[in-house]
């Protein structure tokens, strides 16, 4: 049962992955039985075009739902950041405006547009903060490296292998330095139960490349 339900997991974080993040996420916020309306529009002005029209809504048992109303799109752009928890990634940030990757045509290419962040519609975090306080992992298995500190003596650490991940394995936020962030790796992960025997060391990851986008990530389901 707890492997099937890792494989869970894994399937809606791992679904998440080829998605670009941005350096943050937006969201909406609307209360109960409160419905909101937010314009997407060209340029970060009121007098800019109207691209699309969010319909916005929580409903029971599915969270905050999105809807949008020109219907342009092919597939949404909605990144699940915590349980039922959706937003837009974020791209750049422009005084009160954000601009936000919203959805993909039929040939993937996106639409991209600004959102005005009004207080009591719209809020959003920043990678940079937001994942000091998660239980991280590298998003891709094959680019974990491990430094002794930032950028300087890469070392080795023998993960445990997993048969529903390549690793198994977490890692605890301890400081952040820039782009890098001092880490506590544990192998095999202690995140959801306690195995019989663990390792635990202290390193160096980088957590975020030169635009700011995540290089980790989490599950946002928890256990």
């Amino acid at each position: 049962m707890r492997s099937l339900f890792i494989l869970v997991l894994f399937l809606e974080t791992h679904s998440l992955f080829a998605i670009d993040k941005g350096i943050g996420v937006l969201f909406l916020t609307p209360g109960s039985n409160e419905k909101l309306i937010v314009n997407i529009r060209l340029r970060p002005t009121l007098k800019s075009k109207v691209l699309e029209i969010i319909n916005c809504q929580r409903k029971d048992y599915e969270g905050v739902v999105y809807e949008f109303q020109f219907k342009q799109i092919n597939t949404d752009n909605l990144l699940e950041f915590e349980y039922e928890k959706k937003g837009m990634p974020i791209m750049e940030v422009a005084g009160k405006w954000m601009k936000v990757i919203y959805g993909f045509d039929k040939l993937g290419e996106p639409f991209i547009g600004w959102i005005e962040c009004k207080k009591g519609f719209v809020a959003f975090v920043f990678w940079r903060e937001y994942l000091k306080e998660r239980n991280l992992f590298f998003e891709s298995p094959d680019s974990i490296k491990f430094f002794e500190s930032p950028a300087k003596n890469e070392l080795k650490f023998e993960l445990q292998t997993s048969s529903q991940f390549k690793y198994d394995y977490t890692m605890k936020p301890v400081a952040v330095k820039g782009n890098w962030m001092k880490v506590e790796v544990t192998t095999p992960s202690d995140q959801c139960n306690m195995p019989k025997s663990k390792k635990t060391k202290i390193f160096w990851i980088k957590y975020l490349n030169e635009n700011g986008r995540p290089l980790v990530w989490y599950f946002t389901r928890g256990c």
